[in-house]
């Protein structure tokens, strides 16, 4: 039972707002990271492919 309060807690804590942040979670900031990482392999994918045509 206590696993279970804890991983409530850890969620909680992911999702909360903090103002100096943006008004963004952890979980936001880790998804606008990714997010920004995903797009520049895209971009370079893209350009290599571009070498080819």
């Amino acid at each position: 039972m206590a696993y279970a309060a804890v991983g409530m807690g850890m969620s909680w804590l992911m999702n909360f707002k903090v103002k100096e942040f943006g008004n963004k979670s952890a979980t936001d900031l880790a998804k606008d990271g990714l997010k920004g990482a995903t797009d520049a392999i895209g971009g370079g994918l893209k350009t290599v492919g571009g070498w080819f045509n």
